[in-house]
């Protein structure tokens, strides 16, 4: 399918509960991270699409929800955290994480919001791609540290 094509197929709408199955499948197996896991729930799922402050949006296709995003937003301090972004393999390379981040900032823009952060592994090279394509830059101020607690 054409780039063309599949811009007139593929709708940006936001999540909701009939979605959720999809969500759970998509985000469980296109993460590399097993860290993941127990991170993307039917309960956080809810949450966020029920959620006036926070956001899910999801890319469908005819075949179903083909991606998603979802956000956390902080009015106070005018920021949005971009929390995940996926996108199902065979779907990746149509423009489809393009979109979902330019109806994410259009979302950020009407709430206010004038900082926007996403954080990135250093493995993700098609997300580090995409971030600079969009005019993001690498903040330099973030290291992660990690402990496992036995």
């Amino acid at each position: 399918m054409k780039s063309s094509e599949l811009k007139q197929a593929v709708r940006i709408r936001k999540g909701r509960d009939s979605d959720i199955n999809a969500l759970l499948s998509l985000y469980r197996k296109e993460r590399a991270v097993s860290d993941f896991v127990g991170l993307h729930t039917r309960a956080r799922f809810k949450r966020l699409i029920r959620s006036k402050d926070d956001l899910l949006i999801v890319a469908e296709n005819g075949q179903g929800v083909a991606g998603a995003l979802d956000a956390e937003f902080y009015r106070e301090s005018r920021f949005s955290y971009f929390a995940n972004l996926v996108v199902s393999a065979k779907e990746r390379r149509n423009k489809i994480g393009t979109r979902l981040v330019a109806a994410y900032e259009q979302i950020c823009r009407k709430r206010g919001i004038t900082r926007v952060v996403a954080l990135v592994y250093n493995w993700n090279t098609g997300m580090h791609k995409l971030m600079k394509r969009g005019q993001y830059r690498n903040s330099g101020t973030l290291v992660e540290y990690i402990k496992t607690l036995r």
